[in-house]
């Protein structure tokens, strides 16, 4: 288990993500309606995110909530059920 603040952990997780799926952190400060110094400040971890807008980054990401917050389960992205 790390010492990092767990806002740290969720920024850092969300800027590694924006960064390998080449998304412009405006588009989340658009969708969250923040200006670009605020959404700053959340993606450092000098905020932390509220959960209303954790759940509104992981719809507009498309990204699964609990991955974006604990970092647990299969990866970011949601995955298609297989049906037999």
């Amino acid at each position: 288990m790390t010492d990092e603040p767990r806002s740290l952990q969720i920024a850092q997780r969300l800027r590694g993500f924006l960064y390998d799926e080449g998304v412009p952190a405006i588009r989340l400060a658009q969708a969250l309606g923040l200006s670009q110094s605020k959404i700053a400040r959340r993606m450092t971890g000098t905020v932390a995110l509220s959960i209303d807008e954790l759940d509104v980054i992981a719809d507009v990401l498309g990204i699964r909530f609990e991955w974006l917050v604990t970092g647990n389960g299969n990866g970011p992205r949601f995955r298609p059920t297989t049906q037999d």
